[in-house]
């Protein structure tokens, strides 16, 4: 019976109106997702809820799931009641199979995929953010998302627009688009402008960093991963905090950064992150940040490899040897806006819906911007295939007439 009813939850889009007693499940990365994951959801009605657990090989050879968690933390907000539990010690490269029971109901069977360790690191990352307004076309990115099958999602901010408790429920409930045949894809969240101070912190579980700023290793030390808060004091002690972090962690493979205001925006009507400028563009220099990934604008682009120089186009001279790419800047259902700012070193923009798909090894960083409102047409992957291209799927050519940029580890 347990084993009909797991073919059942992996074939079955979680539908919130037939599991109504939990709901609006995501699967939160703020720890290494090699060892640990955190499980939200929205508590409906019931009490005494337990997460069980267990790996698929354990699962499938005797139709339990022999581990519980009882501790629950309830985090009630903006009239939501929000339950996590964090799952550690789990094993690398591993399936683990998860169920939610409490006095009222069960969950769906769900499973999520731990990432691996090793000399030979192969992840799948999408990137993007700004969601606020445009619930249809975000909806289109959740489904590509799904069908895509990454390990990993960086969401650089502005989920809703006015961060009321409404618009959550629906941002929540379009995000349970991403969970295809039962996979749970975790997420990073970083703050953006159209968040309230505590969003972010208490609907995705990040209360030990009530400022937006935090820090974590991906794969042991293959990424070391930095959320910054651009609607937090970037002067002081954020910005110490930022170049002692990197300091500490110069070992990890590859690091990026991820913030929510870019530093040069490409569209003309908005103001320049002339602060970020000035504290933040020397340091991802000194340490030759590969990849800063930005939002809040509206619009696609892509830069070459640049260093910050006074003499140069908006203070940045291209440099393909030690530069920094800079990508965003936030396309996930927001209204889209002109890109009408070019530089001398955009390599491309376009004011077009899209997320960055990026592909990472030891040897590089390959990046493809993937407009996804071909999301019917694109073939669904299984995530065994997720380092494939699936058919039907639009991927743009840069200015350059590239379809991947390449960013090759030195």
């Amino acid at each position: 019976m347990i084993r009909k009813i797991l073919t059942f939850g992996l074939v079955l889009l979680i539908n919130i109106s037939i599991y109504a007693k939990t709901g609006y499940y995501r699967l939160i990365a703020k720890n290494d997702p090699a060892h640990s994951y955190t499980i939200g959801w929205i508590q409906l009605s019931g009490n005494h809820a337990v997460l069980k657990y267990d790996t698929q090989e354990n699962f499938s050879k005797t139709g339990e799931l022999k581990n519980s968690i009882k501790k629950i933390r309830i985090i009630k907000y903006k009239g939501l009641k929000n339950a996590f539990v964090s799952i550690t010690g789990l094993k690398p490269d591993t399936k683990y199979v998860i169920q939610i029971i409490d006095s009222d109901s069960q969950s769906p069977i769900m499973w999520f995929h731990t990432l691996p360790v090793g000399d030979n690191i192969h992840l799948s990352i999408i990137a993007g953010g700004d969601s606020r307004s445009r619930p249809e076309v975000r909806r289109m990115a959740n489904r590509m998302v799904a069908k895509l099958q990454p390990d990993l999602v960086i969401f650089d901010g502005d989920f809703t627009y006015g961060s009321t408790e409404k618009q959550w429920l629906q941002w929540f409930e379009d995000w349970q688009l991403t969970i295809s045949g039962g996979h749970l894809i975790p997420i990073v969240v970083i703050p953006g402008n159209h968040e309230k101070k505590q969003d972010v912190c208490k609907f995705f579980d990040l209360l030990d960093h009530p400022h937006g700023y935090y820090s974590f290793n991906i794969s042991g030390n293959f990424i070391h991963f930095i959320s910054l808060n651009t609607q937090y004091k970037i002067a002081g002690k954020q910005t110490q905090w930022f170049e002692k972090d990197l300091e500490q962690n110069r070992d990890a493979t590859w690091t990026i950064v991820a913030y929510h205001k870019p530093m040069r925006p490409h569209y003309s009507r908005k103001k320049e992150g002339d602060l970020q400028y000035k504290y933040w563009a020397p340091i991802i220099y000194k340490f030759r940040i590969p990849l800063v990934i930005e939002g809040d604008t509206h619009t696609h682009k892509i830069t070459y490899p640049i260093r910050p120089d006074d003499r140069g186009d908006e203070g940045f001279v291209r440099d393909d040897q030690n530069g920094t790419v800079y990508a965003g800047e936030g396309c996930w259902g927001a209204p889209l806006r002109p890109a009408d700012d070019l530089k001398s070193w955009t390599r491309d923009a376009a004011s077009v819906d899209q997320f960055k798909w990026i592909w990472i090894t030891p040897q590089g960083i390959d990046i493809r911007t993937v407009e996804y409102h071909c999301v019917d047409s694109t073939q669904a992957l299984t995530y065994e295939q997720r380092f494939t291209l699936p058919k039907g799927i639009k991927t743009r050519k840069t200015f350059d007439g590239q379809q991947v940029v390449t960013i090759k580890h030195k």
